[in-house]
């Protein structure tokens, strides 16, 4: 009974290891393709934004001939107060169309620039299902692992109290008749199961989440060591309040970025200084950020750099 379930828990295993190769894979695949998708989904916003601009147009057109037409049919002791209404009508109107045939150009070239990429938008939807079933099969097979490492435990577990049963001489009670303590045994087990099968399908939600978002907010601490962040790479990172980080950490978190790097610091600021008796180590922990880029001077003041915007 132990050997079958060893067994199986190494078959799980082997095929949790696939399923893990191939959301890599499919992950991997769908990256390779950002840029095609970034662009379909430029246009999408910018159809959207061109059909808002459209009707806004049309209405403030709309609006220009009511006005016309009631300059015509108006007394003259009207037509002044009008004439102003229609100029200041005509004067949206042309910001409106004007708004509009930005949008278009903009439109035509983000066409443009896609479809040079040569990533076509079904090519795209593929690739995101592919990711998609990819992680489901994964997440599947974590939890069938965890099911099967419950089962072995537990087959361990009657095996070694059988064991220990005919060492002592002892009779072995049949399972419908054993003590309730082991039934609270092998309920502990399956809770245990039951918890680290939630576990692991949280944590591929949330890796599901990250690789689905424009936009990630966190600490510092859980860019480091949060599991759903330890293996994304970004294209662009912001550190808010990076002086009050050490710059082994900004240096950390700025190698996994593809694009670039913006940093917002106190040029008076220190970072933490923690107790360090390595004059070297202690340079990099308790020295300043800005001065170990090279973007402050030893009295905290700033050096002029193509790179560095000051406010206040």
């Amino acid at each position: 009974m132990l050997s079958e379930a060893g067994a199986v828990r190494a078959a799980a295993e082997v095929a949790a290891q696939r399923a893990a190769e191939a959301h890599g894979a499919a992950r991997q695949a769908l990256r390779r393709l950002d840029a095609g998708r970034d662009g379909h989904r430029r246009i999408d916003e910018l159809a959207r934004r061109l059909e808002v601009a459209s009707a806004e147009s049309a209405a403030s057109a709309a609006g220009v001939g009511r006005l016309a037409d009631a300059i015509r049919r108006a007394d003259p002791s009207e037509q002044a107060r009008l004439v102003q209404q229609l100029l200041v009508a005509a004067e949206v109107a042309t910001e409106r169309l004007a708004r509009r045939d930005e949008i278009i150009v903009d439109f035509d070239n983000d066409r443009l620039r896609t479809r040079s990429l040569g990533v076509a938008r079904s090519e795209v939807e593929r690739a995101e299902q592919a990711l998609q079933q990819a992680r489901d099969a994964h997440a599947e097979a974590e939890a069938h692992v965890q099911r099967c490492r419950a089962m072995e435990g537990a087959a361990r577990d009657a095996v070694t109290e059988l064991a220990g049963a005919r060492l002592r001489g002892v009779r072995i009670v049949p399972t419908g008749e054993r003590p309730a303590v082991t039934d609270r045994a092998a309920a502990l087990r399956h809770l245990r199961a039951r918890h680290l099968d939630a576990t692991i399908r949280r944590r591929h939600a949330a890796a599901a989440a990250v690789d689905g978002a424009g936009i990630v907010l966190c600490t510092a601490v859980d860019l480091a060591l949060c599991p759903e962040l330890s293996g994304q790479r970004f294209d662009h990172l912001l550190i808010d309040g990076a002086d009050a980080m050490d710059a082994v950490t900004v240096c950390l978190a700025a190698a996994r970025v593809e694009r670039s790097v913006v940093l917002t610091v106190d040029a008076t600021a220190r970072p933490p200084a923690p107790a360090c008796p390595d004059p070297v180590h202690a340079r990099w922990l308790h020295t300043p950020l800005t001065r170990l880029l090279g973007l402050s001077r030893a009295d905290g003041t700033l050096v002029d750099h193509p790179a560095l915007l000051t406010l206040g």
